[in-house]
């Protein structure tokens, strides 16, 4: 589907450093990640589901040969559940070298824009979905994509517990 590179730093015709951000869909808001923290999206992948694991890891799947721990971000943000349940899901790369998915409803699009349309977050988005997932907001047109940093989701801690739960199975 989606294949992401490692971009080098590339400026706007006035000058200005660009960033490339991935938008996808979660419940009906937009969110966006720098392109540059994800390896690549996925779809259609049957996840298999781990017993006793937390709430917001929706399984694993096997991602050419490798075990991929899938974390449902709705369940990590504590959205609700919207009848939307799309099987897109976002890779990255952690810390130390654990893969990890990100479920997410829709993947929409990825484009570039200058660092000066990034803007700090209100305390309304800080506080919907946790302070420390969000980098800032992205001001579009008159669309407001709340940019996350997926770096951030999991603790070492969730990490490590994760890695210990799924190697087990």
């Amino acid at each position: 589907m989606f294949e992401t590179q490692v971009q080098k730093k590339e400026e706007s015709k006035n000058g200005e450093e660009l960033v490339q951000l991935l938008v996808f869909k979660l419940e009906n808001e937009e969110y966006t990640v720098e392109i540059g923290q994800v390896q690549e999206i996925v779809s259609n992948f049957e996840i298999t589901y781990i017993p006793n694991s937390p709430k917001f890891l929706s399984g694993i799947i096997n991602l050419r040969g490798q075990v991929t721990p899938i974390i449902d971000l709705k369940q990590k943000f504590d959205l609700k559940e919207s009848e939307n349940k799309g099987n897109y899901i976002v890779i990255a790369q952690l810390k130390k070298g654990d893969v990890f998915g990100f479920k997410v409803d829709e993947v929409i699009e990825i484009f570039k824009t200058t660092k000066k349309n990034i803007k700090e977050p209100s305390r309304f988005v800080l506080k919907k979905i946790g302070s420390d997932y969000v980098k800032g907001v992205v001001i579009i047109d008159k669309r407001l994509l709340i940019l996350i940093n997926l770096f951030s989701i999991l603790s070492e801690e969730e990490i490590t517990k994760l890695s210990q739960s799924v190697n087990k199975k």
